[in-house]
């Protein structure tokens, strides 16, 4: 894996000797470099790649955002991380697109660290560098258009309501990775994770929902681009079901409310990789479907020998650069293999692997690819293996219903 280098840019000498402070502990494969503005940053990059770069936002000359724009331009793989104590809703507005993380100052040594260890252990996850460099470059991921349109007529109506809102966000995967991931950086300050877009939107507001919507570039309408296999109204619908039947399941263990919520949205954005795939190699990703097909693979498989990587490491791996949970993310990065995590409880990873597979064993009329299968040694080793017929009945009486609740 090499040594990871971090490129640190601060106009304020006393900010950067703080930060060389708090980094002297670390182990010798971490190399910081330290610039005190942009353009001595984009010098330092013209001769040494980095793998992670955190910016102050306000500076002279060339501000954080403008910075880290640049760096998406000339450098996409890299992090892209804001440290700042001020910013207004201007300057806010200008980062969320180049920006992965916003973290506050003053930050505490171990939030730094553990943020910078993390989102390379995510590059890690993903393996493969030039896949990197792609999906690091993305900053939306696009939205299903009839409900990206709801959205708006939504939020331009007299009688526009909180809850309608996050109703119409929360059946998206694009607008709710979006919403969540501006709402739980530090441009808030909010003293707990959100987890929830019903719990996001009620702390934006309409107000500030409204103007990323309306007056941002943040959000995108999916493209078609007259493919035979991909369907993004199809994975729309089949996270929807997952979400549910997730949810359904936690419930069954007698999870606490906050889980069910997790476990709603780790269904919800379980097949995230699929629409970042799409979004990345259009025509190229219709192939690797067909190419499942044919060979009786399941697509993640196929995934695998086409790209050397998978929709859920890849949906992990943006996502974990947004901030989303560690629990989401994990539950996106094994759903197809969770026997890959050492983990003796029932978890949201349990819960979004199987009802994956049961709603491919339930939906045997919708099949994109090979039927995916419950991993039952893996259920088995969590003492759960007499659960598996009651959460199937469970998640059979709610593709009975249609039920429309979350």
């Amino acid at each position: 894996m090499g040594n990871k280098r971090v490129l640190f840019v601060d106009d304020d000498e006393e900010s950067l000797s703080s930060l060389r402070r708090m980094l002297i502990k670390m182990p010798d494969q971490w190399e910081f470099k330290f610039a005190d503005n942009g353009e001595s940053a984009l010098e330092i990059l013209k001769h040494k790649e980095y793998d992670v770069i955190v910016a102050d936002m306000r500076m002279p000359k060339m501000d954080g955002a403008q910075l880290l724009g640049e760096v998406l331009h000339k450098y996409p793989g890299m992090v892209r991380i804001i440290l700042s104590g001020h910013s207004n809703q201007e300057m806010i507005m200008n980062s969320i697109g180049p920006c992965h993380l916003f973290l506050a100052k003053p930050c505490r040594s171990e939030e730094l660290i553990n943020t910078i260890q993390r989102t390379c252990a995510l590059r890690d996850l993903l393996g493969n560098e030039s896949l990197q460099k792609l999906i690091a470059k993305l900053d939306v991921i696009p939205s299903v258009p009839h409900i990206y349109t709801k959205l708006k007529t939504e939020l331009k109506s007299p009688n526009s309501s909180l809850r309608r809102i996050s109703q119409i966000i929360a059946t998206d995967i694009g607008l709710s990775t979006k919403i969540l991931q501006l709402v739980n950086s530090a441009f808030f300050g909010l003293p707990r994770h959100v987890s929830t877009v019903e719990q996001a939107v009620n702390l934006l507001g309409i107000d500030i929902i409204t103007t990323l919507v309306l007056s941002t570039k943040i959000f995108s309408i999916f493209k078609t681009h007259q493919q035979k296999k991909f369907s993004i109204e199809w994975l729309n619908g089949h996270n929807l079901i997952v979400a549910r039947y997730a949810k359904a399941i936690a419930q069954a263990q007698n999870c606490n409310k906050k889980m069910q919520e997790h476990a709603f949205l780790a269904g919800m954005l379980h097949d995230v990789g699929k629409l970042i795939l799409y979004t990345i190699y259009s025509e190229q990703y219709d192939k690797v479907i067909d190419f499942a097909e044919e060979s009786e693979l399941q697509l993640h498989e196929s995934e695998l020998k086409h790209f050397k990587s998978t929709h859920a490491a890849i949906g992990a791996y943006l996502l974990g650069l947004w901030g989303l949970s560690n629990t989401v993310v994990e539950a996106l990065a094994y759903h197809h293999n969770p026997e890959n995590i050492l983990n003796l409880e029932f978890s949201l990873l349990t819960a979004v692997h199987t009802a994956d597979a049961l709603y491919y064993e339930l939906h045997s009329n919708s099949l994109r690819t090979k039927i995916s299968t419950i991993n039952y040694e893996y259920i088995d080793g969590l003492g759960l293996l007499t659960k598996v017929d009651l959460w199937r009945e469970l998640c059979r009486d709610i593709s009975r219903t249609g039920e429309k609740n979350e």
